[in-house]
């Protein structure tokens, strides 16, 4: 049905205009809210930076003085408490949570390896930020933030779950850690859906659903580890069968025979005639040449 545009009556126009001022109140504390958005967004990068600076100077001080591993734990944990504001402060969390990152950062498998981490963190995940739309964004998809990936990655490094050589290191690392694949992870969802599904049996009386509720409730994030260890073996099997089928099989090379050019026909002396250099009594130096090379002429009578 088309829709019929009915012109506003006076009233009309007068109710929409009294309304929009009305609307319009909270438009100024909306801007104040963009802004400070912005500021705080802009704030947050510039701490981030300052974040890395400080994670490269304490790796560098680190190796210098060659700190040990028990040293660095007593440190960090003591440098948490080092602070005169009170445990429940925002800020003082933040600060804490930040000395107990560098425990990391500056151990022994990582502070040497720091630049080469902080590089290729980088590389990795601009290369998916400049990507397309709807290209495969593995390290995003695993890290919703650059600092919290590089972190993450020394703490990785550190427990020798990770070797850093470049960003190919870190997209590998980030596929082979998918959240879509995480049992524990995976487990948590498993007992949400169980709990909605258990709402929908209790609704509907059904106990089809009430016994798949049950099934879930028992998978644990060790059954889902075994199940898909399983799968990727047989991945992996599947994938070796496929790539011996199609390997490439040395190809055999016929030898070639050498080709044995005849000796050459010793010319007779000048002042002696050949048949095979004459035609009718006169000297034919061609002739003679091809003769020399083996070739025979057939000369007609």
């Amino acid at each position: 049905m088309a829709k019929i545009n009915v012109p506003m009556t006076p009233k009309i126009q007068g109710m929409a205009q009294r309304i929009r001022d009305f609307a319009n109140s909270i438009q100024s504390d909306h801007d104040d809210m963009l802004v400070a958005k912005e500021t705080v967004n802009t704030f947050n990068a510039g701490m981030t930076v300052t974040r890395l600076d400080v994670c490269a100077k304490v790796a560098e001080l680190s190796a210098a003085e060659k700190w040990l591993p028990r040293e660095i734990e007593e440190a960090c944990t003591a440098a948490k408490k080092l602070t005169n504001r009170p445990a429940e402060d925002a800020t003082n969390r933040t600060v804490g949570v930040f000395c107990s990152q560098l425990h990391a950062v500056a151990h022994p498998k990582v502070r040497n390896q720091f630049p080469t981490i902080l590089a290729a963190c980088r590389e990795a995940w601009a290369d998916e930020t400049m990507a397309d739309s709807d290209a495969p964004k593995p390290v995003h998809k695993f890290k919703g933030r650059e600092y919290t990936l590089i972190m993450s990655a020394c703490v990785a490094v550190k427990n020798d779950e990770l070797v850093v050589v470049d960003a190919d290191s870190i997209v590998q690392w980030a596929i082979e850690n998918d959240p879509d694949f995480d049992p524990d992870k995976v487990e948590k969802r498993l007992r949400a859906v169980a709990a909605q599904l258990q709402e929908i049996a209790n609704d509907f009386g059904d106990d089809q659903i009430a016994d798949a509720c049950t099934y879930l409730s028992t998978i644990s994030a060790d059954d889902l580890l075994k199940s898909l260890t399983k799968k990727r073996a047989a991945e992996k099997a599947a994938e070796a069968k496929r790539m011996g089928a199609h390997k490439l099989t040395s190809v055999a090379v016929t030898p070639v025979a050498p080709v044995t050019l005849p000796e050459p026909e010793v010319s007779a002396p000048e002042s002696q005639e050949s048949p095979e250099s004459t035609i009718s009594g006169v000297y034919d130096p061609l002739a003679d040449t091809l003769n020399d090379a083996g070739v025979q002429l057939a000369i007609a009578a």
